[in-house]
C-alpha cells in the first residue's frame, strides 16, 4: 500500500490549536532500518505539525548490502512502529532516487500532497527547500553514534545485541529477514566498505 492510501486524516485541516506550526511537514530518510533515532525524528516533526508526509528514500534500491530492506518492508517498519494516533497524522510515500537534483524535487512535488516544512538534517536536501523558500527544521539527534542505520546493519551483521537500537515494530519486520540481510552485508564485505548516508 503506497502512500495515496495513506493521507493523514483530519489534523492537517484543523488550526493551530494544538500549538502547532504547521499543517504538513515531510521527513525523507532511507529507514535502513527504521531505528529509533528515526522514530524520535518523526515524534518532533509531529510536534510542528499537524500532519506528516514520510518519504521513503531510495525505494527503488534494496537486496543490496547499504540498503538490503525493499521499500515495502521499510514501510512496515514505520507503521508497526507509530502509535494509532501517530499513524492516522502520517502517510508513506515512495521517493525513489533519480541522481538530479532539480529532478528529484519536481518529481517530490508532482507526487505529494502539498507541505509547509521540510524536516531533514542532509545538507543537500536542506539547501534545494531553502532555495525554494520552504520552511527546514534540523531534526535533534538522538544517540547519533549508536542510532544510525550503518551501525544497526552492523550489529545485526556481526551477531552484536541490536534490539535495543530499534522499535518493536522494526524488530517484528526484520526477524524473519535476518538471514537475507546477512548475505548482503557478506556481499559488501567482499567488495568494498558502506557508503555514508544522511537519516
Amino acid at each position: 500500500m503506497d502512500g495515496d492510501h495513506l493521507r493523514p486524516r483530519g489534523p492537517a485541516t484543523r488550526d493551530r490549536a494544538a500549538g502547532r506550526d504547521h499543517a504538513t511537514g515531510l521527513l525523507i530518510g532511507r529507514f535502513q532500518p527504521f531505528h529509533l533515532g528515526h522514530l524520535h525524528a518523526v515524534r518532533y516533526a509531529l510536534s510542528k505539525a499537524d500532519a506528516l508526509l514520510i518519504g521513503i528514500g531510495s525505494s527503488n534500491l534494496s537486496m543490496k548490502p547499504d540498503n538490503p530492506f525493499t521499500a515495502d518492508e521499510r514501510q512496515d517498519m514505520i507503521r508497526e512502529s507509530l502509535q494509532e494516533g501517530e499513524r492516522e497524522r502520517t502517510a508513506v510515500h515512495m521517493i525513489p532516487d533519480l541522481n538530479n537534483h532539480k529532478r528529484w524535487v519536481e518529481m517530490i512535488r508532482q507526487r505529494l500532497p502539498p507541505f509547509e516544512a521540510v524536516f531533514t538534517n542532509d545538507p543537500v536536501t536542506r539547501r534545494l527547500y531553502l532555495q525554494r523558500e520552504v520552511v527546514v527544521y534540523d531534526i535533534p539527534l538522538l544517540d547519533r553514534p549508536s542510532l544510525s542505520g550503518t551501525a544497526v546493519r552492523s550489529c545485526i551483521a556481526s551477531d552484536l545485541p541490536w534490539l535495543h537500537l530499534v522499535p518493536p515494530g522494526t524488530a517484528k519486520v526484520i526477524g524473519p529477514l535476518r538471514d537475507r540481510v546477512l548475505r548482503a552485508s557478506e556481499r559488501r564485505d567482499a567488495r568494498s566498505p558502506p557508503a555514508n548516508h544522511s537519516l
